[in-house]
């Protein structure tokens, strides 16, 4: 099974999934994208093809199915559900307490949510409703305030971030893009090597390099 994409407006829609849908996921923390392919990949080894019809009442089920795998299922969409309503909550908490465009801290609120949702996609839009602003006022605002747009300003809290990751060495490069709310490895790398000037793996080697004494 494929991990979930984040695909561009102009890319032409994923045969069977609606776009609107598509749109849903591309809104899901990275954490949310693996339980919910988890999900699909368990449902998978128990139902039968097709999967692209919409408001399927019964599915066929496999022959041979895992030991167990409904209680997996069950399970795993409970954690979603929960994880997905934790994450709204947050969500909610932050359109609750959004500063007005004109408040002094209206940045610096803006700064911490980014902060503590890296690893989500975050987007422009995103950030207007959530702050009660326009494309305008927050980009204006935030160049002000950063000299950066938000858009830059987020990707390299990012990046700085993944530096981090790959010197902890405890993930590939896959999984750090996937961590932070990257589409994909490739993305995640033309990212790096705008603002680095070099590829992750050339960061890594670096490193490598420096605590061997090279």
């Amino acid at each position: 099974m494929y991990p979930l994409e984040v695909r561009d407006k102009k890319d032409p829609p994923i045969r069977g999934i609606p776009s609107e849908r598509i749109s849903f996921l591309s809104t899901l923390s990275g954490e949310l994208q693996k339980l919910l392919a988890e999900i699909i990949r368990e449902s998978v080894t128990v139902f039968a093809p097709p999967y692209n019809i919409p408001n399927t009442a019964e599915m066929k089920l496999r022959e041979n199915y895992p030991y167990g795998a409904f209680q997996m299922i069950k399970n795993l969409l409970e954690e979603f559900l929960i994880r997905l309503i934790r994450s709204s909550d947050k969500q909610t908490d932050a359109l609750l307490q959004r500063p007005k465009s004109d408040d002094k801290n209206f940045i610096e609120v803006i700064k911490q949510y980014i902060e503590e949702n890296l690893s989500s996609h975050i987007t422009v839009s995103e950030l207007c409703l959530l702050f009660n602003t326009n494309r305008t006022t927050l980009h204006n605002s935030f160049r002000l305030a950063t000299g950066e747009t938000p858009v830059t300003y987020i990707n390299r809290r990012k990046i700085r971030l993944a530096k981090q990751l790959i010197r902890e060495q405890n993930m590939n490069f896959t999984q750090i893009s996937e961590e932070l709310g990257f589409s994909s490895v490739h993305y995640f790398t033309r990212i790096f090597i705008q603002y680095e000037k070099l590829t992750p793996s050339q960061y890594a080697q670096m490193i490598k390099s420096r605590l061997n004494g090279i």
